[in-house]
């Protein structure tokens, strides 16, 4: 088992993490390189940027400036499937609201706030206003998000302090944000969806119809099917007839790993990586392709609730 050490942001200590997800929060702008961090057994902090001697030192503005050049990148790292049930609120989410965890978050939302507005922007003013007034809606879109965050973010917040986090904010967070950035997803009109399904219970099935829904141009690809959800099927992305600019992916790392080339050779401006589909390999070599790759689920990112379809 990987040694654990202890964060520390400004003398409170937030929990103990090994170095991979130490690593990994750093990269979604959770942790600061000016956080501190100890080993179990001593009492020594060191900044975290001792820990990766190699990683550039930027502030969390910086970070999130970076991420938010499209949207919903910075949720990526091995995000959750998104779930929707309705969450049972009591006193104990407020309770666990600790002054780490509220600094926490409170630093990390910037990010959260254009995570939202990504799936609210479609929606009509009167619907957004709406939902403020609804709590019982309001509750079930918070856990949702919080299904999207990194792993390692659940060990310092429990979802009933990130949903009533979220709740006490819900005006700040569900207010739309016009400038959510040149990728915002409500421009970007054409997708292929490789892992595509005709099998309605998988999420290859529902992230083609979550982007029909959203007025996307949709290309589904799996050799196997001739029509999936009434569209025309294709053997390979490299039989889609134009550069989408977004692909969105549901296959398992190996089989990725070598659909990567064919992706590199076709084309996007974003290619999303939904939970199960990433590995090191596969991200290693996206990256050596060019690829702008975001981990994270795609239907959600185009703001719809996969538990809806």
């Amino acid at each position: 088992m990987s040694q654990k050490v202890i964060i520390a942001r400004e003398q409170i200590e937030l929990g103990a993490l090994t170095k991979a997800e130490v690593k990994e929060l750093l990269d979604a702008g959770f942790l600061r390189t000016t956080d501190t961090w100890r080993p179990e057994a001593t009492n020594e902090w060191l900044p975290v940027s001792a820990l990766f001697p190699e990683q550039t030192q930027q502030s969390l503005e910086d970070v999130v400036r970076h991420k938010l050049a499209t949207v919903g990148k910075s949720v990526a790292s091995s995000a959750s499937q998104m779930t929707s049930k309705l969450r049972s609120f009591t006193a104990r989410g407020r309770r666990q609201l600790t002054a780490s965890t509220t600094q926490l978050l409170e630093s990390f939302l910037p990010q959260l706030r254009r995570l939202v507005a990504s799936q609210l922007i479609k929606q009509p003013v009167q619907s957004i206003q709406s939902a403020l007034k609804n709590d019982e809606f309001v509750q079930k879109f918070f856990g949702a998000v919080y299904d999207c965050l990194p792993k390692p973010v659940c060990r310092f917040v429990a979802e009933e302090a990130f949903i009533q986090f979220c709740m006490d904010r819900r005006a700040q967070l569900l207010t739309p944000d016009l400038e959510v950035g040149q990728g915002d997803l409500s421009k970007m009109k054409t997708v292929a969806i490789i892992g595509a399904s005709n099998d309605r219970a998988k999420f290859g099935n529902k992230a083609v119809r979550a982007f029909v829904q959203q007025g996307y141009e949709v290309f589904p690809v799996n050799p196997r099917e001739e029509t999936i959800e009434g569209l025309r099927a294709f053997k390979s992305i490299t039989d889609v007839p134009l550069r989408p600019q977004m692909i969105s992916v549901y296959l398992p790392p190996p089989v990725l790993l070598n659909v990567l080339p064919d992706i590199a050779a076709k084309g996007c401006d974003e290619l999303w990586l939904n939970p199960g589909t990433e590995s090191d390999e596969v991200l290693a070599e996206a990256g050596r392709l060019g690829l702008n790759v975001i981990q994270a689920c795609s239907i959600v990112g185009v703001g719809v609730s996969p538990s809806q379809l």
